[in-house]
């Protein structure tokens, strides 16, 4: 997998704001990805959709039951021919037991230094990995998507 210098100044505070007049931005974020017994990597995801998250775990779905909806967070980036997501969605098909990762989405304000809000992501592992469609007379940026379970979400 790539290491990619995580942006120093999204480490420089890890204070919350107060409450403040006007909402929060969503334009100002970074995605942390926390490999286990490997080095962190920060990625440049475009695009963070965060999962509704309910009171109640859902039960586990049967056999003759439908398929049990389960909360996911979905991350996109432009494809740059990295693997690294390839990487991890392949090594969790392959293995019996796959190895969760810890994925970490910071909401940054204006400034770009401050974190308002951590949503950490524990015991994450994709689902699904899908590209954006290739279209010969409409040039644009391909884009990556993954889509991950987890075990736990906090927010701090």
């Amino acid at each position: 997998m790539r290491t990619v210098a995580k942006r120093p100044a999204a480490r420089t505070s890890r204070r919350r704001t107060e409450r403040r007049d006007r909402p929060l931005l969503n334009t100002n974020f970074t995605v942390t990805l926390e490999p286990p017994d490997s080095v962190s990597l920060s990625i440049g995801f475009c695009e963070v959709i965060l999962p509704e998250l309910s009171v109640r775990r859902p039960a586990k779905a049967t056999a003759a039951d439908s398929v049990a909806i389960v909360p996911r967070l979905v991350l996109r980036r432009g494809f740059d021919g990295a693997t690294d997501l390839r990487d991890w969605w392949r090594d969790t098909r392959r293995r019996k037991t796959p190895r969760p990762w810890t994925v970490t989405v910071s909401l940054l304000a204006e400034d770009c230094r401050t974190v308002v809000a951590i949503w950490v992501f524990t015991g994450a592992r994709p689902v699904s990995l899908g590209y954006s469609p290739l279209h010969a007379s409409e040039p644009a940026v391909l884009i990556e998507t993954v889509a991950l379970e987890f075990e736990d979400v906090e927010l701090r």
